[in-house]
């Protein structure tokens, strides 16, 4: 029994030295990059929320994206389970994940909150650590403020165009 639980230890030793191996060759590879401005690091959220039909989260994916409060928006049906009201529950639900910037949450939160059926909307933002420059400045794009009026597209004086 000694001896397998020493081989047993060998072996947990060995797996543990390759993980960091592996950890640290792709640290070198991501700072690699990162000096050669492949990756650059950026204010931009990946925000979740859900909500109970396909139809409202598409509706809330072209509303985030018409008013370029959203570079991106990508919809997922999912199984939920909760204590809700003192009961657990069960739902099937759409993942509505919205790639937006850092200085837009607020206005990404009031809207969700104005077009969700639920009393209580989840609303989880996640910072992205890396994009790709390519990318990064694709969504740069997507959040021009202007219409095709060359009117400010936001309600309020992020952009510094409308002074809101």
């Amino acid at each position: 029994m000694a001896n397998e639980v020493m081989k047993a230890l060998k072996e947990r030793t060995k797996l543990e030295k390759k993980l960091r191996k592996e950890e640290e060759r792709e640290f070198k590879k991501l700072a690699k990059m990162q000096a050669g401005e492949k990756l650059v690091k950026p204010e931009y959220l990946i925000v979740m929320t859900t909500v109970g039909t396909q139809a409202d989260a598409k509706a809330m994916a072209r509303k985030l994206v018409e008013k370029r409060l959203a570079a991106c928006v990508q919809i997922e049906e999912t199984t939920s389970v909760c204590m809700w009201k003192g009961k657990m529950e069960e739902a099937k639900e759409f993942k509505v994940s919205i790639k937006t910037k850092a200085e837009l949450f607020s206005h990404v939160e009031n809207a969700i909150n104005t077009m969700t059926k639920y009393d209580l909307p989840q609303i989880v933002a996640y910072k992205i650590k890396y994009v790709s420059k390519e990318f990064a400045a694709w969504m740069e794009e997507r959040f021009t403020a202007v219409d095709e009026h060359g009117g400010c597209t936001h309600s309020c004086s992020t952009c510094g165009g409308c002074g809101g």
